[in-house]
């Protein structure tokens, strides 16, 4: 089911398969929002349909158990950019939050206190890496690829662009000391903090 995979200070990460029966059967189209339920209803293919119920409801019960309310109370507004954020639904004024899958895993990052950013990739061994020039030097091994594309996510979905932005791997990405990346399995987790 749903697993506390790293835990420090006030930042967790849970990951969950996607495909997990219990899961499925516990997913409720009743528990999401009018945004969600429109995004819903927008994907056209059944598996995607299942795919984003399932992240959506165990992200409303995981947040709620952790705010003390229930699922549906938990109102998401977004930034400009789409990053979903809680304003309240309890006395609890902060709770960052941030959510990535790849293939059939999803993993769910929480900070009290911080903003928060993560990014999961399953590692193909046979992906195509005809990418930018500034990305072919990470291009000649898979593994060097996938550590770094997961840092660079999980940095700019922790400042709120995500994959809206096309900015290149820079330097500061890099070296930056507040992101964290490890192996779990067959996939690579980045997350970063401020």
């Amino acid at each position: 089911m749903i697993q506390s995979i790293f835990r420090y200070g006030h930042i967790e990460l849970y990951i969950f398969s996607i495909c997990n029966k219990y899961l499925i059967e516990k997913s409720n189209l009743d528990l999401l929002q009018q945004e969600e339920y429109v995004v819903f209803n927008r994907t056209t293919n059944d598996v995607n349909k299942k795919n984003f119920l399932v992240r959506h409801c165990v992200l409303r019960n995981l947040l709620s158990s952790l705010l003390f309310c229930l699922p549906k109370d938990i109102v998401f507004h977004y930034t400009m950019y789409g990053k979903p954020y809680i304003k309240s639904c309890t006395n609890y004024s902060s709770l960052y939050f941030n959510m990535s899958y790849s293939r059939s895993w999803c993993v769910i990052a929480v900070s009290k206190f911080q903003e928060i950013g993560v990014d999961i990739e399953y590692i193909d061994p046979q992906i195509n890496l005809d990418f930018s020039p500034e990305w072919k030097i990470f291009c000649k091994n898979p593994k060097v690829f996938y550590y770094q594309w997961t840092r660079q996510e999980a940095y700019l979905k922790k400042i709120g662009l995500g994959l809206n932005s096309r900015k290149a791997f820079t330097q500061e990405i890099q070296n930056n000391k507040n992101i964290y990346t490890f192996l779990y399995k067959n996939l690579f987790i980045s997350f970063a903090v401020n």
